[in-house]
């Protein structure tokens, strides 16, 4: 079970507030940071933004105070008994700030527990509890969703050069193993972010590519349709009549027919 201690929901300090633990607390402590503030934590300096949270295990001597004349947070002291800290069990990593997308989603876990916090509540501490988990997880669940978009953003402008790559020179026999490499990705990962970035999978985009070149070469040239096929990267001239019909509703010869303003 979590043990909610001590909490504050929408804590307003002015001139410029400071708060010091020289021996750290005998409990968890999260603080939703919702102004910026300047951290001392075991001796290091730290700058914590707004809308962000950080998680102090018990015993982390610390200090800190707000940049601006008016700081505002949200804490909570708190522990577990006979279970494994769930801090622990997620890896939510101590003394580093989180950034958070929807920090209101997490203080208004806060504020129904300062609203529950009285001495008549029959289920004080099962409702604590289960607000105090669900704050955690959804913690959890902000932190991982900034990570990942981070990391997505991260290989964004590689995936624009390779698919410029690609566009460009249709003909070559490229591979999702040979793209994913070149992007220092898995081959499973290089589809899904493929996608998700430009809609379409890299070999639909690949093919469309292939048709649009050979498209081309059949309007401004008298090259068989074999040479069309093999100078837009296909080894087989059915498996490009197939793929040309599919996407335009015409055969080559058909295409190559029509008239030249068409």
């Amino acid at each position: 079970m979590i043990r909610v201690h001590r909490l504050g929901y929408d804590s307003s300090h002015r001139d410029f507030f400071e708060m010091q633990h020289p021996k750290g607390l005998p409990y968890y402590l999260l603080l939703l940071i919702k102004s910026p503030a300047d951290f001392q934590i075991d001796g290091r300096e730290l700058f914590v933004p707004a809308n962000s949270a950080i998680l102090f295990p018990s015993g982390t001597p610390m200090s800190y105070h707000g940049r601006e004349k008016f700081f505002n947070d949200d804490w909570a002291h708190f522990s577990f008994e006979d279970e494994e800290p769930l801090p622990e069990k997620l890896a939510i990593p101590f003394c580093t700030p989180i950034s958070l997308p929807n920090i209101r989603q997490l203080t208004d876990y806060l504020k129904l527990m300062v609203s529950e916090n009285y001495p008549e509540q029959l289920h004080k501490e099962k409702i604590f509890d289960a607000l105090m988990r669900s704050l955690l997880y959804s913690l959890d669940s902000q932190r991982t969703l900034v990570l990942t978009d981070s990391r997505r953003q991260k290989h964004f402008e590689d995936f624009c050069r390779l698919r410029s790559e690609l566009l460009n020179n249709p003909h070559k026999k490229w591979t999702v193993e040979e793209l994913a490499s070149f992007v220092g990705v898995s081959p499973s990962y290089f589809q899904a972010l493929y996608k998700e970035y430009f809609g379409v999978s890299c070999m639909k985009d690949l093919i469309r590519a292939r048709i649009e070149s050979s498209k081309f070469y059949l309007r401004t040239s008298d090259l068989p349709i074999e040479a069309v096929a093999h100078c837009c990267g296909y080894e087989s001239e059915l498996h490009y009549m197939r793929q040309f019909k599919k996407i335009t509703g015409l055969t080559p010869t058909q295409y190559r027919l029509l008239p030249k303003d068409v």
